[in-house]
């Protein structure tokens, strides 16, 4: 992608190389990417505080908002497959300054909720490739459910937003949401508020619409209002504490 001057441009690994590996199921196209740590799927055994679950939402869909402003649709969008970002200065380190630093696991902090949106493998582009829901490789619980109703009927990037809703739903509070999460983050003195709690519901209620034409974009879910008063903020005192 070209989408230098997009600001979620920083969430989508560079292409550093490219190769071709040939094997009895034929010849498959490999990449390298930017180094990055472990998926959010790995990391949430245990909930995210808020900010940083906040922060986390923002930037994820920021960077599905710079796929999509390049004409391609992600096309496998769940958990697994948004990694957390290595800080700036991780090439510098020397194998004992990385043993040292990473050698036990650490408490993600909003100074340290970055992502990357990875594994591109089931990306396209609609204007120049028809993809078919059937054709659809997203985990049954991410899927968009026009791809099992309507398997004949080509998939647009709103697939996408719905698999994104999915992930923010995940990322904000596991399951179910805000029952038992509210329990943890009493105790934890970072419960979700009402006021909250009403903006990201109506949010959801609007991504999650069955129709993929009646579903917000990735830049109208940047502009919702639990992005702009909650989320946002966070993300922006996030990369604050990163420099």
């Amino acid at each position: 992608m070209s989408s230098h001057g997009h600001p979620g441009r920083r969430l989508v690994p560079e292409l550093l190389d490219e190769f071709e590996v040939r094997g009895p199921n034929g010849t498959h196209t490999c990449y390298t990417v930017t180094l990055a740590a472990c998926n959010l799927r790995d990391v949430s055994f245990s909930l995210f505080p808020l900010d940083v679950a906040r922060a986390l939402s923002y930037s994820l869909a920021q960077a599905v908002a710079c796929v999509h402003s390049q004409g391609y649709v992600h096309g496998d969008l769940h958990l697994n497959n948004v990694l957390l970002a290595l800080p700036s200065n991780f090439d510098d380190l020397s194998v004992e300054q990385l043993y040292e630093k990473y050698g036990k696991p650490e408490t993600l902090t909003l100074s340290t909720a970055r992502i990357l949106l990875n594994d591109f493998g089931e990306a396209f582009c609609p204007a120049s490739e028809v993809r078919l829901g059937r054709d659809c490789h997203t985990p049954s619980g991410a899927r968009a459910p026009e791809s099992k109703s309507e398997p004949g009927v080509p998939l647009t990037d709103r697939s996408d937003i719905w698999s994104l809703a999915t992930a923010l739903w995940e990322i904000m509070g596991m399951k179910p949401v805000f029952i038992t999460v509210q329990k943890w983050r009493r105790r934890e003195g970072n419960e979700i508020g009402e006021e909250e709690k009403a903006a990201f519901l109506d949010s959801m209620r609007r991504i999650l619409v069955y129709l993929p034409e009646g579903r917000l974009t990735a830049d109208e879910v940047l502009q919702s209002d639990w992005m702009v008063k909650w989320a946002l903020p966070d993300y922006e005192r996030s990369l604050k504490g990163s420099t």
